[in-house]
Formats: C-alpha cells, sequence, structure tokens
C-alpha cells in the first residue's frame, strides 16, 4: 500500500490590525500599572480554499524610556529581556 501525503504551502501573508493604542501613541500610566489599559486589534490567516487559520497571536509591550519588556504574568513587571509567550499572555 502506497501512502500519499499532500502538502500545501501558505504563501500568503498574515493579515493584522491594531486598533488600541494608535502608533506613536502612550497607553500605560506607571502609577496605575496596566489597570484599565486594553490592548486591541485583529489578525487573520486564512489559506485560500482552507478552514484553518491562525492558532495564536502574541504581542509584546517595549518601554521606549528603557527599552525594558512588560511581563504580564504574576510577578507583573518591567522586565529588560523579551518574556516567553506563556498561557496568560505575556505578549
Amino acid at each position: 500500500m502506497d501512502a500519499q501525503v499532500k502538502f500545501r504551502v501558505d504563501a500568503s501573508t498574515p493579515q493584522s490590525a491594531m486598533k488600541f493604542p494608535v502608533a506613536d501613541s502612550y497607553a500605560f500610566n506607571e502609577t496605575a500599572g496596566d489597570a484599565g489599559i486594553t490592548i486591541s486589534g485583529t489578525a487573520r490567516d486564512m489559506p485560500s480554499g482552507t478552514t484553518v487559520g491562525l492558532r495564536i497571536v502574541e504581542v509584546s509591550v517595549q518601554r521606549s524610556s528603557d527599552s525594558f519588556w512588560w511581563k504580564a504574568t504574576t510577578p507583573k513587571q518591567w522586565v529588560p529581556t523579551r518574556p516567553d509567550s506563556q498561557s496568560g499572555g505575556d505578549r
């Protein structure tokens, strides 16, 4: 019995759009921490003729003043290296 495997290469570029915050704006308040701040947007990658799409979308937040990264898991804090993706959303 010959086994056949069909491969499909997704050469299309995923689509994404950031809704908030807008480019070059400020949305984080140092004294309030992450309270009330929501990053939102959309992402899409549906290759023609398929029903599969994105499995995960990751977001990283980097502070411009010192290039530290926001670590959204406990303990929530600014860190010098970009946190790894973890459930609960570091990025």
